[in-house]
């Protein structure tokens, strides 16, 4: 196997690979909350409930955001791990109310669900004067988009993709501890269970988060 010197990174021995192993989701995370110009004390608000979004609530939180929002789906498996990995407050979608969410002026919504109708509603939440960052990948396109509020509130939409130049960030906050990885795993498994684990994943299995292979 061959790999150019610029995508090889060398891990701290201190930090495992059961942590490691989302080495490049936090790298990812951090160019995220890079391109939205997060600044300490700042209120942000993330839509998704998955790995990814849990992974970019740690990094708001170590970056020093005052106060991170997590709009979740309806698994309250799900909003329970965003509590636990630091998210101040977590949402099932059929709780959300928009109005008061837009009440607290997130300075930057990250939306990490994957959701066109998540970035519809991202659209409205966040404040004036915002930045609304899009790391998802979506299937269908937007369907309802009023691109007038770019110009009545002053909202910057910022697309992210990839992890570049977040990879050094990520090493550091693996090394330091700022990272919970472990609560976000949910399966290990063995080489020869990968089959039956990708079909978990296939079918949506509610208990399946993030599955580790140990060979």
């Amino acid at each position: 196997l061959y790999m150019p010197e610029s995508a090889v990174f060398n891990l701290p021995d201190q930090v495992n690979m059961d942590n490691a192993q989302s080495f490049v989701p936090i790298a990812c995370a951090n160019r995220a909350v890079q391109r939205a110009n997060f600044q300490p004390g700042q209120t942000a608000v993330v839509f998704g409930s998955g790995h990814s979004a849990l992974i970019i609530v740690q990094v708001l939180k170590a970056r020093g955001a005052g106060r991170v929002v997590v709009v979740g789906g309806s698994r309250a498996s799900r909003l329970q791990a965003a509590l636990e990995v630091g998210a101040d407050e977590a949402i099932g979608s059929t709780e959300l109310d928009l109005a008061k969410l837009s009440a607290i002026k997130p300075d930057v919504v990250i939306e990490a669900s994957g959701s066109t109708g998540a970035f519809e509603q991202a659209v409205e939440v966040v404040r004036p004067g915002g930045t609304l960052v899009v790391y998802s990948i979506y299937n269908t396109p937007v369907q309802k988009f009023d691109a007038s509020k770019l110009y009545r509130n002053e909202i910057a939409v910022i697309g992210s993709k990839g992890g570049k130049d977040g990879y050094q960030p990520a090493i550091e906050l693996l090394e330091e501890g700022k990272m919970t990885i472990l609560p976000l795993i949910s399966h290990y498994i063995k080489l020869d269970d990968l089959r039956e684990a990708f079909e978990s994943i296939l079918k949506k299995d509610p208990s399946v988060f993030r599955v580790v292979v140990h060979p």
